[in-house]
């Protein structure tokens, strides 16, 4: 595959195995160097409904996903019916001729809406339509099809392996992948390699997925010279991880010197609590200088009261969770404000209001992480952008929230949290931890709130010798006791605001934005958190077609880089936001900060991301039409 992009969905009833036929895949294809990013999109139910995940591969660096499919793997009816004329003409389906004569109305959980969108994309005048009739007008269309009998090479591979066949009932999805890379004519020895770790450990499974999977991959071989794409090695040395947005994070917090973790159960967030599980350590044999605790607990205010508890004792403290469960912390927020307590909030942002869509990815929290609570309080705000991004800002959340003594929100899209990227290792020499101005038992008559010049009081921790402090919810004096003196008041209030200007005066540039593009773009798009990735895909193809395209993406949403973003806006001659919700938040933002009125935007609130095909199409569409001012993106099942 010489510097192409292939996208491959496999699909199937959520509890099916798609989750671990994509993590084959991508392991599979990563040993072969190549560069992974995956998406996975999944119904807010345990078992039963309709999940998929894309993933993409190339020889350079990919950020997003193509609306297209290349290669679409199937166990079952539903993901045919939804994804089939998806594929483009000389890709190919992989699909179990057994679900042929399926009819849409037998598909008791596609929704009306989906079976009429599948009908009218057919172009067909029935109100009823089989699996074979789609595959028919695939196949018109120019997609290979691949009829793969899964029960009856199931039944060949148990013959080889000697046992029964319904023990190989759970291989259809290693099946599905070892099919589709022999049609891309991928080596067999990378899948070999991806089963063994994904079942390390685990001998039996291993060679049974082995087997399955080449008796698989040879069926399938006899169609590979009609499908038009393939996958080869690529040569590349480079060394990377392959890793999960939630993952990153967490691998961000150890690296960082977490050390306590507390979270109550919230799609997505849970994500990367239950990663930190598995490597958490703490006991008698541990070493005292070098573990990680995570503790589930009751509910989201148990949640955050319990890691400000951990931080006051001295220990880097997070908790993470998602827009429902934030709504419930923020008085214990506003007590850390207050308290001036290192609190970091991991915020993965998904569909609101209420309970909105759990599942699915929204940019919608940025004004109520901003602004929730009563009352004025300092917080730091900083959006990630991508995987490698979560590793680093989970270090520097930590970084903040100490050296300003000040609650740190780290703001996630769901996108990110739950896609898959391939990434370079992490530069260890960049993670420096910084704990800011500590008590070390010197100070005579402590006064863990003193009136600083920067707004910033050494800082001890509960139990420390001469550091003895006082905490309460209410207005406190520079002990801590409680006061209502309005003099004590306005220095109190205007010393704990003033950590923001200084905040706003340290952080370098780059950490507060990233700027993509030539100088003096005709067009230049703004964006945040995950819109970076289909940005970026997006401008540098424009780039290729001749199109003059930058990228401004902020990170640092309080405090606000109110001059930097200005002095870029202001010589910007057509400026487009680009954002994953209903309102336009960043421009709001922008708008309040700096006074500069962002007049045209893409906006996208179905709950899926954001594709670099349907966002290149669209800014070309608004390049071509300077009274175009606001664009909705709408693809994705």
């Amino acid at each position: 595959m010489e510097d192409q992009l292939l996208t491959w969905v496999v699909g199937g009833p959520q509890g099916s195995g798609v989750d671990s036929a994509a993590t084959i895949y991508a392991r599979a294809v990563a040993a072969g160097n190549l560069h992974i990013y995956g998406e996975r999109e999944y119904y807010s139910n345990i078992k039963g409904e309709h999940s998929y995940y894309v993933v993409m591969a190339s020889t350079r660096r990919i950020r997003s996903r193509l609306s297209s499919i290349h290669v679409l793997a199937s166990f079952e009816e539903e993901t045919v019916a939804r994804h089939a004329l998806e594929v483009l003409p000389s890709g190919a389906i992989v699909y179990d001729p057994a679900i042929s004569d399926v009819t849409l109305s037998r598909m008791p959980l596609l929704e009306k809406n989906a079976r009429k969108s599948i009908l009218d994309r057919m172009g067909s005048s029935s109100t009823d339509a089989s699996v074979s009739d789609i595959l028919n007008v695939a196949r018109q269309r120019g997609v290979v099809l691949l009829p793969l009998p899964y029960q009856d090479l199931m039944a060949e591979a148990a013959k080889q392996l000697s046992i029964e066949a319904t023990k190989l009932s759970r291989a259809t999805n290693v099946m599905a992948v070892s099919a589709s890379l022999s049609l891309l004519k991928f080596p067999y020895i990378h899948i070999e390699s991806a089963i063994n770790s994904v079942f390390r450990g685990k001998s039996s499974a291993i060679q049974q997925n082995v087997v399955a999977g080449k008796v698989a991959y040879d069926f399938a071989s006899r169609y590979k010279d009609e499908v038009g794409f393939t996958l080869i090695d690529s040569k590349s040395n480079e060394q990377r991880l392959l890793l999960q947005g939630t993952q990153a994070v967490a691998l961000g917090k150890i690296a960082g010197g977490g050390r306590f973790q507390t979270y109550y159960p919230i799609t997505p967030a849970s994500d990367e609590s239950f990663f930190l599980e598995e490597y958490e350590t703490l006991g008698k044999d541990s070493d005292p200088d070098n573990y990680f605790l995570v503790l589930q607990v009751e509910d989201e205010i148990a949640s955050v009261t319990m890691a400000i508890g951990a931080a006051l004792a001295g220990l880097r403290a997070s908790t993470a969770t998602s827009g429902p469960g934030f709504s419930l912390m923020m008085e214990g927020i506003g007590w850390a404000a207050m308290n001036e307590v290192p609190l970091v909030v991991t915020l993965y942002q998904r569909g609101g209001p209420s309970t909105g869509l759990p599942t699915r990815s929204e940019q919608a929290d940025l004004l109520f992480a901003l602004n929730a609570g009563h009352g004025d309080m300092p917080r730091i705000v900083l959006a990630s952008g991508d995987i490698e991004e979560c590793f680093y800002d989970a270090v520097k959340a930590y970084n903040y929230a100490e050296k300003y003594q000040v609650p740190v929100i780290h703001l996630i899209d769901k996108t990110i949290a739950n896609s898959t990227s391939t990434v370079p290792l992490f530069d260890m020499s960049r993670v420096r931890i910084e704990r800011g101005k500590l008590f070390e038992g010197q100070i005579d008559h402590y006064k863990r709130f003193a009136f600083t010049d920067d707004g910033i009081s050494p800082r001890s921790f509960l139990g420390q010798e001469g550091g003895i402090s006082w905490y309460t919810g209410d207005e406190h004096d520079e002990q801590g006791h409680i006061t209502e003196d309005p003099e004590e008041r306005r220095r109190m209030m205007e010393k704990r605001m003033k950590k923001l200007q200084v905040a706003a005066k340290d952080i370098p540039v780059q950490d507060k934005l990233r700027y993509y593009g030539p100088k003096n773009p005709d067009f230049l798009i703004v964006g945040w958190g995950a819109t970076k990735g289909a940005a970026l895909d997006a401008i540098e193809r424009l780039g290729d077609e001749g199109y003059s395209t930058a990228f401004l993406q902020v990170k640092l949403m309080s405090p606000f880089p109110s001059e930097d973003v200005s002095n870029i806006l202001g010589n910007a001659k057509d400026v487009i936001a680009v954002e994953s919700n209903y309102s336009g938040q960043l421009k709001q933002l922008i708008a309040q900060k700096t006074g500069i009125i962002i007049k045209r935007s893409v906006h996208k609130y179905t709950g899926r991301p954001i594709a670099q095909d349907e966002l290149h199409d669209t800014l070309v569409k608004m390049f071509n039409d300077p009274q175009d001012s606001r664009e909705v993106l709408v693809i994705g099942a």
